[in-house]
């Protein structure tokens, strides 16, 4: 059996298989591979300037390239920028962390994130088996590599005030 590294996450500690996790990444059927829309582009230039540092080293080491999510969308846009969905995905055993299920009476389970950042630069976090969600998700081809894993992420991203590259002008 291969010997898979430990890697945090917030508070979350993963086994990952990074040979099966870069096998997931950037695979065409992913929403957001090649997406030239406004907000994905925004993202490839804002990604490294609104998310913790520390977060953005433990996201690679992972083997997950940041500025590249399997799916991404704004779901509260403002002129200033959007509140954003940001999802990656990995490939390993998730070993510990803070339960990110909860049961709403009036909505049944629901998604509960974890607070990195407060404030104007809110940062939530939740990371769970996609098993457990309803999300789009990448074709893991050899699952005795571990399970496909959800790092999902809620957070305001300001619009970029230059030009966005990568996207349709």
């Amino acid at each position: 059996m291969q010997r898979r590294p430990t890697i945090p996450l917030a508070d979350w500690r993963i086994a990952i298989h990074l040979a099966a996790t870069q096998s997931v990444q950037r695979q065409a059927r992913n929403p957001a591979e090649g997406c030239n829309c406004k907000w994905c582009g925004n993202w490839r230039q804002m990604a490294s300037l609104v998310l913790p540092t520390d977060l953005i080293k433990q996201i690679e080491r992972l083997g997950v390239d940041v500025a590249y999510p399997t799916d991404l969308y704004a779901f509260q846009v403002l002129d200033h920028g959007a509140y954003c969905r940001v999802i990656y995905h990995v490939v390993g055993k998730l070993l510990s962390g803070p339960s990110t299920s909860v049961e709403d009476p009036a909505l049944g389970r629901v998604l509960e994130y974890q607070e990195l950042r407060a404030g104007s630069n809110l940062v939530m976090l939740a990371v769970f088996p996609c098993r457990e969600g309803f999300d789009a998700r990448p074709v893991l081809a050899d699952e005795s590599a571990g399970a496909l894993l959800q790092i999902d992420l809620r957070l305001f991203v300001p619009l970029h005030s230059g030009p966005v590259y990568g996207l349709a002008q």
